[in-house]
């Protein structure tokens, strides 16, 4: 048994009991000569004070509710279950120009009818598809890339949404002065 239901015959007591005329208590109402009222179930003081009627006790109806019937762990909830970016790996380096493929996985593995999947570049819209998994990024810049999918329906509301950061390495070509236009080093003095 609940604890809820080892409640209800004891309330149910109860309640019978305040509802008896035998057990319904007197109360009187006092008032002292600063104004103040008291009310008691014992006449003190001089003052007797007055028997205050109460009114009759109406019961309630106690429903207890029905519990919520159990869910299957394997059944599937209407919606996308998994959203994630297979491609590239979080945290990897890059060192392709800039020239990166983006792959996103997600279950079901078909979008639903006016829902697609929309590629962000650093918080940015750059590229969104409602049938393909890959996006293909041309010439990111050097540093750091914080990259994240989302599956949008047709009125722009999220639904899902996974994230990655990737790191673009590039190489720059310094033009150098020739050895003779170079400055000389100064030479330090050794004491």
């Amino acid at each position: 048994m609940t604890k809820q239901a080892l409640h209800i015959p004891f309330i149910l007591l109860l309640s019978g009991l305040l509802l008896s005329s035998n057990a319904r208590p007197i109360i009187y109402k006092s008032t002292d000569k600063e104004g103040n009222v008291t009310f008691s179930d014992t006449q003190t003081g001089r003052n007797k004070g007055e028997v205050v009627e109460l009114k009759p006790f109406t019961p309630t109806k106690i429903v207890v509710p029905e519990p919520l019937p159990a869910t299957k762990p394997d059944e599937k909830k209407p919606g996308y279950q998994q959203l994630t970016i297979a491609a590239p790996e979080n945290h990897s380096t890059h060192r392709a120009n800039g020239n990166i493929t983006v792959e996103v996985e997600h279950d079901p593995e078909s979008l639903h009818p006016g829902h697609r999947l929309a590629l962000f570049i650093n918080g940015v819209k750059v590229q969104e598809s409602k049938s393909s998994n890959r996006f293909k990024l041309t010439n990111l810049s050097r540093g750091e890339h914080y990259i994240e999918a989302k599956i949008l329906n047709a009125s722009d509301k999220l639904l899902k949404s996974a994230a990655c950061t990737i790191y673009v390495f590039r190489p720059t070509i310094r033009n150098n002065p020739p050895a003779k236009e170079r400055p000389k080093p100064i030479p330090v003095p050794q004491t």
